[in-house]
Parts: C-alpha cells; structure tokens; sequence
C-alpha cells in the first residue's frame, strides 16, 4: 500500500513570522506541500487579519528548500488570471523547479462578501485556467472567455523566466464543477473536511486520472490530550459551519466564533489541517490502478514544451504486452463509413456536420462521447474506449477539415474532389479521402475490430476528430472560421482535456514512420510608394512599391538559399526550405493609379530542433538587411505565423509498436521519413504527449479523377492501428 503525502494547510491569519517559521519546521520535518488557504473576509468579520496567500507563498518559498508551496486555495474572482499568473511566476522563480501548485477556487466567502453573488462559476473556472496556462506557458497567447478574456504577447527567446506551467488544482464540491476538473485540471481539492465516501464521490465525478486532494483534521498539544481534542473541534466546526452555509449562500457563522475570534488560539494553532495532497491509501487508493508512485507526482502535471517525446521509466521497464492475433478488419465495413465521411462536407470552418457524424458513430460505438464546441459552426469530438486500468493511453488524432471545397473553379469538374463517394480499380474516390478521412476511417474500424475481437485494453483508447488544421491563416480582408486552420482544433482539444500518453496522426505518409517534421514561419515584407495617377507618373517609374519590390524580390531570392543550405537548419538530413507564396500590390481596379505598397509573403520552413523566436529573430534580421539596402523603399517585415515543428525520440515504445504492427501486417519493416510539412503534432507534442505521424499514402496525384486512396492500404493500415494500440495499451 502506498504511502500517503501529506500537506499542511496554513491558515493565513496567522502572524507572517509564525508562517514563516512554521513552513521552515515544516520543510525540516520532511512534510510534502504547505497549502495556503486565503478567506479575507471571513477572517476581518471576526476582528482579524488575513494575508495575501499570493505573497506569502513567495516568502515561504525562499525560507524553504524542498517543501511544496501551494495555493489552497484562491479565488479567480478576486484577481483577474493574467494578475494571477503573474503572481505564479514570482512564486516559481522564488520556489526553484516542481515545487509550486496553483489552486484556484470559487470562494463563496468572498462571492458573497463583495456582492458578486452568481451562479456562473464553470465559465470563469474555466476562463481562468485556460488564460493562466497560457501566459504562463509563454507564447503569444489570444482568448476570449465567457468571464475574463487575455492579449499577451509572447516572451523574447532571451527573456530569463520559466517557460513551465505548473500543475493546476481545482477546489470542487459540487458534482458539475469536479467534473470541470477532470476535464481541465490536474487535480481537484477537496472540502475542508473530507470522508473517504465523499473521495469515491468526487473520483466518480472527476471521471479522470487526476489527484484528488483530500483533508482531515488534526490537532497536537504538548501534554494535554483533551485541549488538544478541543482544538480539532474547533477548528473542525469553523470549517463546517462554512461549508453549509456557503451551502445556503450565506458564508458567514456565529457559530465558530470562538475559534474564529482567536479564543484558545494555542488550540487554533495546533489544530491546522493536514491534508494528504497526492495518493492516498486503503479505501482512497486511485482505483487501485498499479501506478507507479513515481509517475504521479505533481511536477510532471501539465507539461507544456518539451523537447522529443521520450518515454517514461515505467514504459521503457514494461515487458512487450501481449497483443492477439485474431483482429480482422471488415473491409466492407470501411468502406461504408469511409464513404459516409466523404459524403459528409467538412471544408475548413464548416466542420459540424462531420463532427455530429462523428459522434453518431461513437455513440454507436458505446465510447464515451465529448463534444468540444470550438466555435459556431466547429466542433470537435473525442471517443474514448475505457480501459481495464493500468496502461498507458493512446489517442488516435485526425482532422476533419479538407483542403478543398470542391466548388473551386480548378477542381468542380474533377470526381475525385465532390463529396461523392465511388470506387474504381480497388481504389476508393471522393473529397478528403487522403487527407484525412481515410484515417479517421481507418481508426474507426481498428476500434471496431477490437470490440469484435473481444480485446479488452488496459489503458483508454481514444479517437479525436478534430476541426482546422489545414495550412492556412487568417490574413488582411482573410477573416473568418474558413481561415483559422494550423491545428486550431487540436490546441482547442489539448486545453480542453483531450490528452493522452502517446498519439498516432495518420496523415499520409506513404506507410513510412515520420520521427519528425518541420514548422513554418510567415512572413510579409512590403514596399512602400507614391500613389499617383499615371498621366503624372513620367519620370518617377523608380517610386513604384510594385518595381521596388521586383528588386528586394531579387535580395530575398539571393537569400533564400543562405536559409536552406545553413546546417543550423537541417534535420535529420532533411534541408529547410522556403516558398514564395504570393505578392499583393495595387488594385486591378484601378489601375490608372500607382500601387502605394506591395507585399511579399514567405514560408519559411522551421526545423523542430530551432525555437520558434529564434527563427522569428532571424528572418528579421534578413529584413533588417534588407532596409540598410534599400532604405529609401519603406520597407516592413512582419512575421503572422509561428507554427513550430515536432520530433519523437526514434527509441520511444510507440515508434516500436508501430515498426512491428506494421511489419506483422506488410511482412517488411516501414521506412522512417522526415518532412516538411505541418501536423498538429505541434500542438500535441507541447502539451507532453508523444506524437508519431503514420497512415497510408497520400493519393493525392490523379488529376483526371481526383482524390483516392487504395482500398487495399486502407485495409491494411486500420490493421496496424489496431495492433499498435493492443501493444501500446496492453491487453486486460
């Protein structure tokens, strides 16, 4: 049976010097984590004073060389998140790697007390974790929430602050609100005085493997028992007290006035709460689940940012899980709802219909269903095959955006690029077969073939249709959701509780292992020039931003190769690459006047090894360049997308459990690749989760009839999917 970790809950009308010197015993006495409670006003109504938990976190942390320092808890309405997160940062810096916890709570003290009284407290939970996470996660962060919104500009590559996030609790008691723990958090703290009933409560709303902060009561005298008894009462009625009446609204108590007062304040001291913070044993075991204690600590919750995906300890020591050999995919089956998908639309931004496919199916499926309204029109959907307990997670990830409409002039006369299934020749046509419904495809049936099959996993197995993650931005008069693309759906999903060990993306890599991929960079850089009428413009042919730009044209072509050819921006043996993708200048309109600027637009192909404001500082030093050039042409660079590569580590267990369904199916090793193209293993990959690119092959060359796929490799590759998950997940 596994230890308990035990806390401390100070209570912050304490004297600071008491604090202080009780955090430092406590540290010397090999407690875990100090958790700091803050009611101001429930501690002023009664004649006393109450500190800020914000700040005295930091000063317990530099009185204190191990011991955890956590917020037990805070309001989110007492502070705006982006104040919060700010204060996080001083107490991270002040603490020193994985010791600090960030513990939000409604606070219906101070609801009441400020006269803020409302029964919305989801909304704003969920506002203020998501902003907190994302400034402190340190790149330019964009939200708009139902309470509180954030505009923070990202850190300078330079900038010398943490880049982590740590872990995130939430204090619930009502049954909806664990339950938005579960989904958003990495743990959830319990009442002030908790059973192990209202613990297996809370784990059945929680509904996710998250730590569950749990508290009793203890009291300590010296040489009386009975004083110290009464000391517990105390404190144990103050807190009673103001769970039922937060209850009833009313947050305030005569009852506990005595304690609340300060009278017996020895008893009031000695009578602290201790609360067991991370696992805790016998009937409040986590399902008894076998996870090694080591894997659970709260510091390695919430990762964001991390270099190549390794895995953990306990994966590399885990023996080869023993997979079955009777999985059978039905092709018929496939190709049935392979060709529902097809007939489904699902151009970027109109992704719902596909989506409510997508949970039709799930739901058929008996997976448990979560739908993620992204925004109006645009979902995602995640299904999820629970597992027997004791295995690691694998999600299946797929966009449901295709490239094409199909009504664009190019392409309405070509079959293969309608939303109108037909085989011909063993090959299976229709509109975003290859990217990617024929994956999405392919992990439904991998599930399918499993429940057939009567394999039971150890860990949950999951499918994520997610909306935009085509290649594309929104850009000048390019607004709307058929703009917002570069794995939007996806950085929803992750933020929103969408997460898992390991991650297969089956976006077509012609059956090869992709250990990597590059990111890209955006660039515009423009010319300014006179804008006259052409009867005037005899003479002043070298002011026009359109033949300026012909000649910084010529020095970014002069540049481009400097980019491609440097070894810095190499990987794997793949170069970097960069695009000219389009020019913009004057009005076809009218072209009677001259263009007063022109803009140039770059794709600049990032290595996954290069952060990404180190490729932005270099490209604009090459603009830089460019003005000392030419100062007189009003040149501007600006960069508008940062979308960064991803890599896993070639030794992790997902690589080999892939290589090895996929010889089982194929009888040959795949090939492993590297590529240049985008996926949302970007996002993916920055919130831990250990992400390989592997499907069938692109199918994309047929101009005359359009988007395919062989049906064969379609069979085949839900094959692997299947196996692959058995190995990963292990077999109950």
């Amino acid at each position: 049976m596994p230890p308990f970790r035990i806390g401390v809950m100070q209570l912050t009308m304490e004297p600071l010097d008491e604090m202080l010197a009780s955090a430092r015993a406590m540290d010397e006495a090999g407690m875990d984590t100090v958790w700091l409670a803050e009611a101001y006003p429930w501690w002023r109504k009664h004649g006393m004073e109450a500190r800020s938990s914000t700040v005295v976190s930091a000063l317990m942390a530099r009185e204190t060389k191990r011991l955890g320092i956590g917020w037990g808890i805070i309001s989110p309405f007492t502070r705006h998140p982006v104040q919060v997160a700010m204060d996080a940062r001083v107490v991270q810096e002040a603490a020193g790697p994985g010791r600090f916890l960030l513990g939000f709570g409604t606070s219906k003290i101070f609801l009441n007390n400020a006269r803020m009284q409302t029964n919305k407290t989801l909304g704003p939970m969920r506002d203020a974790v998501e902003i907190v996470r994302g400034v402190l996660g340190g790149e330019p962060f964009e939200y708009t929430g139902s309470t509180w919104s954030a505009s923070v500009p990202g850190l300078q590559s330079g900038a010398n602050a943490p880049r982590d996030v740590p872990p995130v609790y939430v204090a619930a008691t009502a049954p909806k609100m664990q339950a938005l723990a579960g989904e958003i958090a990495d743990g959830c703290l319990t009442p002030s005085i908790t059973t192990p009933a209202f613990v297996r409560y809370t784990r059945e709303n929680v509904d996710a493997d998250i730590d569950i902060g749990c508290t009793v009561v203890a009291s300590i005298h010296a040489t009386d028992r009975d004083r110290g008894r009464d000391g517990a009462r105390e404190i144990a009625g103050m807190y009673l007290a103001n769970k039922v009446q937060n209850i009833q609204g009313a947050a305030d108590t005569d009852g506990a006035g005595r304690a609340a007062r300060g009278e017996g304040a020895g008893e009031r001291r000695a009578a602290r709460q201790v609360q067991a913070d991370r696992r805790d044993a016998g009937g409040l075991h986590r399902r008894d689940r076998g996870v090694p204690r080591r894997g659970l600590h709260a510091r390695h919750a919430g990762a964001v940012g991390r270099g190549p995906a390794r895995a953990d300890p306990a994966f590399r020591r885990a023996r080869p899980p023993r997979v079955p050999m009777n999985v059978k995919i039905d092709r018929k089956r496939l190709v049935e709802w392979a060709g529902r998908a097809i007939a489904t639309p699902s151009f970027t931004g109109s992704e719902q219909e596909m989506a409510t496919l997508m949970a039709e199916t799930f739901h058929e499926m008996e997976l448990h269903v979560q739908w993620q309204q992204v925004e109006h029109g645009r979902a995602n959907v995640l299904g999820i095959r629970q597992g027997a307990g004791g295995g690691s997670s694998l999600m299946f990830n797929g966009h449901m955006d295709t490239s094409y409409s199909g009504t664009e002039a190019w392409l309405a006369h070509v079959p293969g690029f309608q939303p109108e299934p037909f085989e011909r020749d063993g090959r299976l046509y229709g509109l975003g077969i290859s990217n990617m419904k024929g994956a999405l495809a392919c992990y439904v049936e991998a599930l399918r073939a499993l429940d057939d099959a009567g394999v039971r996993l150890r860990g949950d197995l999951m499918i994520a249709a997610v909306c935009g993650e085509i290649e594309k931005t929104q850009y000048g008069d390019a607004q709307g959701p058929q703009y917002r693309g570069y794995a939007a759906g996806s950085r929803y999903l992750v933020m929103h509780g969408g997460v898992a060990d390991t991650c297969i993306l089956g976006e077509p890599t012609e059956g090869k292992v992709v250990l990597g991929h590059f990111g890209a960079l955006w660039l515009r850089i423009s010319t300014h020039g006179n804008f006259i009428h052409t009867a005037f413009s005899e003479g002043k042919r070298g002011q026009n931003s359109i033949l300026r730009m012909r000649e910084v044209l010529d020095a970014v072509v002069e540049w481009i190769p400097i980019w491609e050819d440097d070894p810095e921006n190499a990987y794997r043996g793949a170069r970097a690459i960069v695009n000219v993708g389009a020019i913009q200048g004057g009005f076809g309109w009218r072209v009677s006047r001259t263009p007063h600027h022109t803009d140039l637009f770059l794709d600049v192909r990032v290595p996954p090894t290069k952060p990404m404001p180190v490729a932005r500082g270099q490209v604009l030093e090459m603009v830089r360049g460019l003005k000392e050039r030419f100062p007189d042409y009003g040149i501007e660079g600006e960069v508008y997308v940062t979308a960064p590569g991803a890599e896993i580590d070639e030794s992790h267990p997902l690589i080999a459990a892939v290589e090895e369904s996929h010889e089982q199916v194929f009888g040959s090793r795949p090939e492993r690749d590297t590529t240049r193209w985008f996926s949302d293993a970007s996002a993916l990959t920055r919130y831990g989760i250990a992400t390989v690119n592997y499907g069938t092959s692109t199918g994309l060359m047929d101009t005359e009839l359009g988007e395919n796929l062989e049906i064969e490799g379609l069979v085949k590759t839900a094959h692997v999917y299947a196996l692959a998950a058995a190995k990963v997940c292990g077999v109950a």
